[in-house]
């Protein structure tokens, strides 16, 4: 998730915003990611047990 907001932050490089480093886009994508995990492992349980 890091990578994809690295990338992100390149695109909105063209409208000014400044390019994150490797520690914020870590960051950031952490608190995306691991939402994210959780909810779709839920998910995955939930097919599993049916």
């Amino acid at each position: 998730m890091a990578v994809n907001v690295f990338f992100a932050s390149l695109i909105t490089s063209w409208l000014g915003m400044p390019v994150l480093g490797t520690a914020a886009s870590i960051a950031i994508g952490a608190m995306i990611a691991v939402p994210a995990t959780y909810a779709f492992a839920g998910h995955i349980r939930r097919l599993m047990d049916t």
